[in-house]
C-alpha cells in the first residue's frame, strides 16, 4: 500500500521528536500536527528529553566521550514521586572505584535511595544523562575530577582484567619446492595455547616442524616438535609490574637474556603512559622471492610469517625483546640466509624520584628445556631517577661458582642527546681455572632537530678475554665451547634529506679467539606524488646489505620503483645477491575487505647461477574464522613451488565459543556477543559473529583505550544495532568480553486498531518487544513503522508513561504491511 503524503509527515515529524537533542523540558503543541485526530495524541513523554521508563536496565557506562564499561550490576531509573515526566538514573555504589575518579573526591561522595545510588552533587559541573536508543548513560565530568587520562591512556581503576576462558592460537606452514634433482617439503605450526582465571594467565607456547628431502631416489626426514615455554603470569598493578613464574627469559635491560625456570617481577614498561614506554627492535632485509621469515631467540620463535619479494620490514616485535636475535629467511625454492641482529636499549631516564627493577630467581635452562640440576641463580637490576638529568643503574648475578657486578650511570644533555655508561665485573670458579673479567659499554642516542636526522641508537662494547656471562659460565662448566665477545659497536642513523628518507645501520662483533662478524645497509626512499597524473602513495627505494657471517660475505642490493593505478601497485625492481641477478615486474593490490595478491614475473642470471624466468604469486584471504595465505612459483627451467599458510586461533568462555584470526602472543582479546545474533560486522567488518553470535576481536593492545563498534555500513538490512563507538582498555593476555544489543528480523508497516473499536493508541506511543527495545513509535491512524521483529512475537504498546495494550505478530514471511488489533 502507497503512503499518503500527509502519512509521510506525520512519520516525519515523530521521527523528528524522538531524535531531538534539546536538553530542557519542553511542552508541544499538537496544533502542528496535521493529524485526524488531535485530540488521540501522547507527547507526553517527549516533554523531558531524558526520561526513560522506570525499571532495571543494563547500559553502557560512557565517561565523557570515553565508554569504559558494561554494566554488570543492573542500573535502576527510578521515577521522581512528584512529576511522572521525571525519572532518575541509579548508578549503583559498587561503580564507585570504576570510574576513574581521583580518591579525594570519592570522599566528597554521598549516597541516595537508601545508599544503594551514588550522588554526584558534591562534584560540582558532574552530569548523568541516559539515552535509552543508544542503550548509554553518559556521566560528563570535568576533567578536574579524574585520574590522568589522554586519546590512548586510561587510569588503572579503568583496566579490564577480562574474563576466565581458554585459547589457542596457531600459524601453520607448508611449502613444497621441485629444483633441478631436490624435492622439499617442509611442513610447521607455531603458536600458543592458555588459560585465563582472573588475573592470572597461562601459557605454552609450541613449535613443530616437519621436513622431506628427496635427492636422486634419496630420502631423508627431520621432525620435531617441542614446547619451548610453559609459564603462568599476572599484572601488578600497584607496582606497575608483571610476575612470571615458569619457563622463560630474563626481561633484563642491563645484563644479558638468558632463559631460566622461575620466578620474574619487573617493571612492565606496557603499564606506562605510551610516552614512558619502551624500544622495539627493526629487523629490516630483503627477500630474494616471496619468503618466510624466522627470527628465533635462544630457541625460542618470536616471530615467523611471510614477506612479498624485495625490502622487506618487521616492527611487530615485543618492546621488552632484548639481546641477540637470529634471522633466518627461507626462500620459495628452499635456500637460506641467515644473520644476526643485537637489540640493545636505547638509553633511558628514569623519572625522578622513581625506580625500575627485575628480579629474577631459579634455574637457568638449556635450549632443550631441561634445566641445570644443582645450579640457581639471584638477578636483581634497578634504574633511579635522581632528578630530571640523572640516574643510577645496577644490577647483579649471583649462582653457584658465579657472580657478576655492573653499575652505571644515565645522563640527559639536554640538546646534546642521551649518554649511558655501564662497568660490568665477573668473577667464576671452575676446575682448573678461576677467570675473572670486565666489560665496558656506552650508549648514546640524539636527534637533531636541526638536521633532521635521528640517531636511535649508537653503542659501543668491550669485553676483556676473561670475562664470562652467566650462559658462558655455564658452558665453560660443562665444556661446551663458547664465543669470547671483544668489541662490539653499533649504530642506527635516520635523516630525512629534502624529499628523501636515508636509513644506515651498522653493526661489527669482534671475538678473541675466532674471526669478526658484521653487518650493514643503507636505505635510500622517496615518495612519489603526481596530482596532475592522479598518482598518490608512490615509491622509489635504494637497499644494500652486506652481512659476513660464518665466514661468509652476504651481498645484497635492489632498485624498486612502486607506481599506483587505481586501487593496484605496479612495482618494478631490480637486485643483486653476490653474484646474481634478478630483475622483476609486478602488480599488486589490497582490496577493500583486506584481501591481497601479488603476481610477478622475474628472469634471473649469474656467474654460478642459470638463466631463468619464473612466474610467482602470493595470495592473502583473511575470513573471520582465520587468515589464509597462498604462494606458488613457477620457471621455465622446470622449477617450481607451491606455498600454503593458516593462522588463526579460537576462544572459549562461558559466554561461547569464536573462530578468529590469530592473536599476537601476549595481546589481549575482545570476546563480542550479540545474543544469538549472527552476521553482526564489527571494526570494519574484521570480525563477524558466528552463528552463537559470538566474534573475538584479536589483537587488542595492552592496557591501551582499545575502539570498537559495530560497522553499520557492512550490517545485514534484517539486523538492527547501534552505531555507538565503545572503548575499553584490557590488561596483558586478557579475554575481554563485552554485550553489544541487536536484533535481528523483518521490518514492515502495520496499523494497530484497538479491540475495543475505540480507535488507535495516541499518536506518540511506545511499541515495545519483550526485551523492552523500542521497536516503533505510533503515528496518525495507527500506522507505524516496525523494525527487527519476529513472526509470532509480543508487542506491548505504551502511553501515558505505562503499558496500556498488547498485541501479537502473525506470520512474516513475504508480508509488507499488516492490522494488528491491541488487547488491554
Amino acid at each position: 500500500m502507497m503512503l499518503s503524503t500527509k502519512e509521510k509527515i506525520t512519520i516525519f515529524m515523530v521521527s523528528m521528536l524522538c531524535l531531538t537533542k534539546v536538553s530542557y523540558a519542553v511542552e508541544f503543541n499538537t496544533d502542528i500536527l496535521d493529524s485526524e485526530d488531535k485530540a488521540n495524541i501522547d507527547v507526553s513523554r517527549f516533554k523531558n528529553p531524558n526520561f526513560i521508563l522506570p525499571g532495571t536496565y543494563f547500559f553502557n557506562i560512557i565517561i565523557n566521550s570515553t565508554q569504559l564499561t558494561q554494566s554488570t550490576v543492573p542500573i535502576q531509573i527510578i521515577g521522581d514521586s512528584t512529576d511522572a515526566s521525571v525519572s532518575d538514573v541509579c548508578i549503583d555504589k559498587s561503580y564507585i572505584n570504576s570510574l576513574g575518579i581521583k580518591e579525594k573526591y570519592i570522599d566528597q561522595l554521598t549516597y541516595w535511595n537508601d545508599g544503594a545510588c551514588i550522588d554526584f552533587s558534591a562534584l560540582k559541573g558532574v552530569s548523568v544523562v541516559p539515552n535509552l536508543s543508544e542503550g548509554t548513560v553518559t556521566l560528563n565530568i570535568p576533567q578536574l575530577y579524574l585520574e590522568y587520562m589522554d586519546n590512548n591512556w586510561l587510569p588503572k581503576s579503568l583496566w579490564d582484567e577480562g574474563i576466565s576462558g581458554l585459547l589457542l592460537d596457531y600459524n601453520a606452514n607448508y611449502q613444497y619446492s621441485d629444483r633441478d634433482s631436490l624435492k622439499n617439503q617442509i611442513a610447521s605450526i607455531s603458536g600458543y595455547l592458555g588459560a585465563n582465571m582472573g588475573a592470572w594467565r597461562l601459557r605454552s607456547e609450541y613449535y613443530g616442524n616437519y621436513q622431506r628431502q628427496n635427492s636422486n631416489g634419496k630420502t631423508s626426514t627431520i621432525r620435531n616438535f617441542l614446547f619451548n615455554a610453559i609459564y603462568l603470569y599476572r599484572n601488578i598493578k600497584a607496582l606497575d609490574s608483571k610476575l612470571v613464574i615458569g619457563e622463560s627469559t630474563t626481561p633484563s635491560q642491563i645484563l644479558e637474556p638468558i632463559k631460566f625456570t622461575g620466578l620474574s617481577l619487573f617493571t612492565n614498561d606496557s603499564m606506562l603512559p605510551p610516552r614512558l614506554r619502551g624500544y622495539a627492535p627493526e629487523i629490516t632485509g630483503i627477500a630474494k622471492t616471496n619468503a618466510r621469515v624466522v627470527i628465533t631467540q635462544l630457541g625460542r620463535v618470536l616471530h615467523d610469517g611471510n614477506v612479498p619479494a624485495g625490502p622487506f620490514k618487521i616492527q611487530s616485535l615485543n618492546s621488552g625483546t632484548r639481546g641477540e636475535l637470529n634471522v633466518k629467511i627461507i626462500e620459495q625454492d628452499g635456500t637460506e640466509q641467515q644473520f644476526t641482529v643485537s637489540s640493545s636499549n636505547v638509553p633511558y631516564l628514569t623519572r625522578p624520584g622513581t625506580t625500575r627493577y627485575n628480579v629474577s630467581a631459579g634455574q637457568p635452562t638449556k635450549v632443550d628445556h631441561s634445566v641445570y640440576r644443582g645450579v640457581f641463580f639471584f638477578r636483581a637490576e634497578a634504574s633511579h631517577g635522581l632528578n630530571n638529568n640523572w640516574s643510577l643503574n645496577g644490577a647483579t648475578d649471583i649462582s653457584q661458582g658465579y657472580q657478576q657486578v655492573s653499575l652505571g650511570v644515565g645522563r640527559f644533555m639536554n640538546r646534546f642527546g642521551a649518554l649511558s655508561v655501564n662497568i660490568t665485573r665477573s668473577f667464576a670458579q671452575l676446575d682448573h681455572d678461576s677467570p675473572s673479567g670486565n666489560s665496558y659499554s656506552v650508549n648514546y642516542s640524539k636527534t637533531f632537530d636541526d638536521y633532521d636526522m635521528d640517531l636511535t641508537f649508537a653503542g659501543y662494547r668491550f669485553t676483556d678475554r676473561k670475562y664470562y656471562t652467566l650462559s658462558q659460565y655455564l658452558d665453560l662448566r660443562d665444556d661446551r665451547v663458547v664465543d669470547s665477545e671483544k668489541e662490539r659497536y653499533q649504530i642506527t642513523l635516520s635523516k630525512r634529506l629534502g624529499e628523501f628518507n636515508i636509513n644506515l645501520n651498522y653493526q661489527l662483533q669482534q671475538y678473541w679467539d675466532r674471526g669478526q662478524t658484521h653487518q650493514y645497509g643503507l636505505n635510500i626512499g622517496k615518495s612519489i606524488n603526481l596530482p596532475y597524473l592522479k598518482l598518490q602513495g608512490g615509491s622509489i627505494t635504494l637497499s644494500a646489505n652486506r652481512s659476513y657471517y660464518q665466514n661468509k660475505y652476504d651481498d645484497q642490493i635492489s632498485l624498486m620503483l612502486s607506481v599506483p593505478f587505481g586501487k593496484q601497485f605496479y612495482t618494478f625492481d631490480t637486485m643483486k645477491y653476490n653474484d646474481t641477478y634478478n630483475s622483476r615486474v609486478s602488480v599488486s593490490n589490497l582490496t577493500d575487505d583486506n584481501d591481497y595478491y601479488n603476481i610477478s614475473a622475474s628472469t634471473s642470471y649469474g656467474k654460478d647461477a642459470k638463466k631463468q624466468s619464473t612466474l610467482a604469486g602470493m595470495y592473502d584471504l583473511p575470513t573471520r574464522y582465520a587468515s589464509i595465505n597462498s604462494n606458488m612459483s613457477i620457471s621455465d627451467k622446470g622449477d617450481s613451488s607451491l606455498g600454503l599458510g593458516l593462522n588463526g586461533g579460537v576462544t572459549l568462555t562461558q559466554h561461547g565459543v569464536a573462530l578468529h584470526s590469530s592473536s599476537y602472543s601476549s595481546a589481549s582479546r575482545l570476546m563480542i556477543d550479540t545474543n544469538n545474533i549472527a552476521d553482526v560486522p564489527l571494526n570494519n567488518g574484521t570480525t563477524v559473529t558466528n552463528g552463537l553470535g559470538i566474534g573475538v576481536i584479536p589483537n587488542m593492545t595492552n592496557y591501551y583505550k582499545n575502539s570498537y563498534n559495530v560497522d553499520m555500513s557492512k550490517l545485514p538490512d534484517n539486523i538492527e544495532s547501534s552505531n555507538t563507538i565503545y572503548d575499553i582498555a584490557l590488561t596483558e593476555g586478557a579475554i575481554g568480553y563485552r554485550k553489544i544489543s541487536a536484533d535481528k528480523g523483518f521490518k514492515l508497516f502495520a496499523t494497530i486498531k484497538m479491540s475495543d473499536n475505540s480507535g488507535s493508541p495516541p499518536f506518540g506511543s511506545q511499541v515495545l518487544n519483550e526485551k523492552g527495545r523500542e521497536v516503533g513509535i505510533v503515528s496518525d491512524n495507527g500506522l507505524v513503522w516496525l523494525t527487527a521483529v519476529q513472526s509470532e512475537e509480543k508487542l506491548n504498546i505504551n502511553w501515558s508513561n505505562k503499558i496500556q495494550c498488547s498485541t501479537t505478530l502473525p506470520t512474516l514471511d513475504n508480508v509488507n504491511q499488516i492490522i494488528l488489533i491491541c488487547e488491554k
